[in-house]
């Protein structure tokens, strides 16, 4: 099945309205480039103003062996000179090779590395659930960041330094980070709402007591940080360091990878680290989200990819209506039978909660979309850089 796209990027017409031109809203605005050399100015005043703020660390990179993370850890470790925290959040689907790469790191540069792995059959649970009521199997970027800010808390670190890529952000790079308020505030927030998500999906399935137990054990020690701390400046800034540093020359960062930390390609697919990275394409496809089109499409607009570069990418990434290897895999991932999968494809997810919201209306498809912007950090706001020194 083909799609009517974007004519400079990859955006579907079937997500994204299309003009007289056959151009979407973000390539028909043609909006400048960010001038790269004063936003990377800036950071250095954010790198200079973490330095000796935190209890050992001056900054915790999350790892998992991709071409984005750890061109962070890199990029903090070696060009910054940071005391870093490398931190790993574990879903058991960590490709060996990205492994690899992490650990490579680690060996190199001697840095401390913390991971976290949840018990694997909480997880489970809660991937079959969710994959029962919202057909979605990607949530990485969730866990990741409710599972770093209580270990950055932890060792006092003022900031989580992130490799959400330039990508995601549309065709504005007009972006700041929050203050201290701001950023505790979008922290209660992003809690309040993906508990509730995760909490309508579990306890389709499971009884009160599991559900309980599994939400605490995914989200409790983050609500416990916001229970005992009441002093915003307790709280570390999330940074994407692709708000400041255009990392996107894919080629050149793998030799800069390979010298500085030992770095080598897991796979040929575009998001290296994940081993059934093709579901996350599939399933976007067959629901209708376009996830991978807008980062993709991201790239485009950046210039760092041709739109037939993005569109082989599409395919590898399985974002299409032809079923991957990687089913069988996934399905026994989730302790679920193939045909079970494939019929839970077939009748499509029960509940789209980025147009339905969740908690009864309570939570509308705003407010997720509003903590997606805070955990991407994409959303412009009129505040100065932050975190700020003292005195």
């Amino acid at each position: 099945m083909s799609l009517d796209r974007c004519k400079k990027c990859v955006l579907p017409a079937t997500t994204t309205p299309l003009n007289d031109e056959g151009l979407c809203p973000f390539c028909a605005m043609e909006i400048p480039g960010p001038d790269w050399r004063q936003l990377e100015e800036d950071f250095a005043g954010i790198v200079t103003s973490l330095k000796g703020k935190g209890g050992g660390y001056d900054c915790l990179v999350p790892l998992n062996g991709g071409k984005n993370s750890s061109f962070v850890f890199n990029y903090m470790q070696n060009s910054c000179q940071t005391k870093t925290l490398a931190f790993t959040w574990d879903n058991d689907l960590i490709r060996q090779g990205a492994w690899d790469n992490i650990r490579n790191a680690v060996a190199k540069t001697g840095v401390d590395h913390e991971v976290v792995r949840y018990e694997p059959d909480y997880w489970q649970r809660a991937l079959r659930a969710t994959m029962k009521e919202y057909e979605r199997a990607c949530w990485c970027p969730i866990f990741v960041i409710a599972s770093a800010i209580p270990m950055a808390m932890k060792h006092k670190i003022p900031a989580i330094i992130t490799g959400f890529s330039e990508g995601y952000r549309q065709g504005n790079h007009s972006f700041s980070i929050g203050d201290k308020e701001q950023n505790l505030a979008g922290i209660k927030h992003f809690l309040k709402v993906w508990t509730k998500v995760f909490e309508e999906a579990i306890r389709e399935h499971e009884d009160e007591e599991t559900t309980a137990k599994i939400l605490d054990h995914f989200f409790g020690d983050l609500q416990r940080c916001v229970d005992n701390h009441s002093d915003p400046a307790d709280f570390p800034a999330l940074i994407p360091l692709s708000n400041y540093v255009n990392w996107m020359d894919h080629g050149a960062n793998e030799e800069i990878l390979a010298e500085g930390i030992g770095w080598e390609k897991p796979t040929d697919i575009f998001h290296s680290s994940c081993r059934i990275e093709p579901m996350k394409g599939y399933l976007e496809y067959l629901t209708g989200i376009d996830e991978i089109h807008s980062e993709l499409s991201g790239y485009i607009r950046a210039g760092h990819l041709s739109r037939d570069q993005a569109l082989q990418e599409l395919d590898l990434l399985n974002v299409h209506d032809r079923e991957p290897k990687e089913v069988t895999e996934f399905a026994d991932f989730l302790d679920m039978e193939p045909e079970e999968f494939r019929a839970i494809v077939k009748r499509g997810p029960n509940k789209i909660f980025f147009l339905n919201g969740v908690d009864n209306g309570n939570i509308p498809p705003q407010e997720i979309m509003k903590s997606v912007a805070w955990l991407f950090q994409c959303q412009s706001q009129a505040v100065d850089y932050a975190p700020k020194t003292e005195g």
